[in-house]
């Protein structure tokens, strides 16, 4: 629930962040400032401050998803928008039921896992989200240098 409201509360001002800072510049920072929440959540071990860290996780995904529009609207030639659209939302759906799959798959393989490096200990879970946000956080990185360039109106 947190998450969810995070995302709502998110979408609802990336209209006003675009206009502030862009798309473009939207579309890396959401998945960089995911990828830190992500971290900071892998650690957590109690609940409410991991409900807000959940909270926050939410705001980045909801802008993540406004801002991407504005963008492929722009590269995405007129009379291949509807095409592309398709490909694009189904690419989407298909994402989204593999990392179900591969992040089930992995809670399986990690299952009982209690590794201690440093005096850090690492169990099943907090390895998959510091995973996931080590992911996020470098696809935000990778965003933030290749699209450097890339102007888009709106």
């Amino acid at each position: 629930m947190a998450i969810g409201a995070g995302s709502v509360i998110g979408a609802l001002s990336a209209g006003y962040l675009i206009k502030r800072m862009s798309s473009v510049r939207l579309f890396w920072l959401s998945p960089l400032l995911l990828g830190i929440i992500l971290l900071l959540f892998a650690r957590q071990t109690i609940l409410w401050p991991a409900l807000i860290i959940l909270f926050l996780a939410g705001l980045p995904l909801g802008t993540l998803s406004t801002s991407v529009g504005p963008i492929l609207m722009h590269i995405i030639p007129q009379d291949l928008m509807g095409r592309v659209m398709s490909v694009f939302s189904t690419a989407q759906t298909i994402g989204m039921l593999l990392s179900i799959s591969l992040s089930g798959l992995l809670g399986t393989l990690l299952a009982g896992l209690h590794l201690t490096t440093l005096g850090v200990t690492f169990t099943t879970y907090d390895t998959i989200y510091l995973g996931l946000g080590t992911i996020f956080t470098l696809a935000g990185i990778y965003g933030m240098i290749n699209l450097r360039g890339l102007k888009v109106d709106g």
